[in-house]
């Protein structure tokens, strides 16, 4: 990467390329207490710009980003307050202000981990909530164009679960991933919006393991990222999805234990991956961004803009006009890469690690990495 540009105003979870010049990104930062403030912030040729900080009850923040800067943007999270957790989703207006709207939630504490739109009266919103310490059941909303309705799917006697991405577009339709738990063994799940209701789709057998993003082009044509438990820990997942069903699909490779933790596909169809490996010789966390070719994986890593780091999400292609955002220990990072021109940013000196993709400690965890399965660490639950 060429250029690194600091800002100290928002660590982003979510990008949200609005042209090749500008993006929005969506996280949290700190407050003058030491608590976690849900944030908004737009990068643009006049630098960093704060566009909404909401200091919900006791801790908040965002984990995901919407919508498009033509059908309306959205953003999803958490605010905390001692024993509780509300569901957090502000609307981008016309005007450009932002706006809370008031979302339904069938627990105490229910968390959002995504957020999707492709036209301006409809979106759909996932994540989980908490019906008893530890057990965590899928939860998905749809906005009608006036309220959220709550649309969670139905699971198993004696299943837990979590949705960590959603994807809704016209041609695709609506498809959410996250993982299911059944006898203490997590698993990847998918499902999709059929006539209706929430159909649960056959994925091959992987193991334990969980989703972090779901992205699709067609019904039939589609991926899915996260992770499964192989030899010594985390292992990346790839699934790919044709007209036959979703089949593993082989991975880039890490040169570690770690995870992926967003794909996207670019408007030429190129596929692109985040993801986070613990490189046990240098004990750091290292990122990369890795695209498909016809030869393979092409992976580039992040490792250069700090010592540790953790790639959160990724929007259009990052080898030209797309971006990458990322977090480490004491930074947050966005990253665009338009031929030669990198900008890198977020710097955050106290964050209290949350989300599937942020790691408590480096140090401290070692080859475990801290990575939470997709959805499960999103916020103290």
């Amino acid at each position: 990467f060429d250029r690194v540009s600091i800002t100290d105003r928002v660590v982003p979870e979510d990008v949200e390329g609005l042209d090749a010049a500008r993006a929005i990104v969506a996280g949290s930062g700190i407050s003058t207490r030491g608590h976690r403030v849900a944030r908004i912030a737009r990068l643009g040729g006049g630098g960093w710009k704060l566009i909404s900080s909401k200091a919900v009850s006791t801790d908040s923040g965002y984990l995901g980003l919407g919508g498009s800067k033509d059908t309306g943007l959205w953003a999803a999270g958490f605010a905390m307050k001692f024993d509780s957790m509300a569901p957090l989703v502000l609307r981008r207006k016309q005007n450009g202000s932002w706006q809370r709207t008031s979302v339904p939630r069938p627990t105490r504490s229910t968390t959002l981990t995504d957020i999707a739109s492709w036209k301006r009266n409809s979106a759909w919103t996932v994540g989980y909530s908490l019906k008893a310490p530890g057990v965590r059941r899928p939860y998905a909303a749809r906005w009608d164009g006036r309220r959220w309705r709550p649309r969670s799917p139905a699971i198993a006697a004696g299943e837990r679960g979590a949705l960590a991405s959603v994807w809704s577009s016209p041609k695709a339709g609506t498809w959410a991933a996250g993982s299911i738990e059944r006898r203490g063994v997590e698993k990847p799940y998918v499902i999709v919006r059929t006539r209706g209701r929430w159909k649960r789709v056959a994925l091959p057998s992987t193991g334990a393991g969980a989703l972090s993003a779901i992205a699709m082009r067609r019904t039939w044509d589609g991926w899915a990222v996260g992770y499964r438990i192989g030899t010594g820990g985390m292992q990346p997942l790839v699934l790919r999805k044709d007209q036959e069903g979703w089949k593993s699909f082989t991975p880039p490779e890490a040169g570690g234990i770690g995870k992926l933790t967003d794909v996207t596909v670019d408007g030429d169809g190129v596929v692109h991956v985040t993801g986070t490996v613990w490189a046990e010789g240098l004990r750091k966390m290292r990122s990369f961004v890795s695209t498909l070719g016809e030869s393979g994986w092409t992976t580039r890593r992040l490792g250069a803009l700090v010592s540790h780091s953790q790639a959160t999400a990724v929007d259009g292609d990052p080898s030209a006009e797309g971006w990458v955002a990322a977090g480490t220990l004491r930074t947050g990072a966005l990253a665009q890469t338009c031929e030669e021109v990198v900008v890198a940013a977020a710097k955050q000196k106290r964050t209290r690690k949350a989300r599937r993709r942020t790691a408590r400690t480096a140090e401290a965890a070692g080859p475990d990495l801290a990575l939470h399965p997709a959805g499960a660490g999103t916020a103290p639950s």
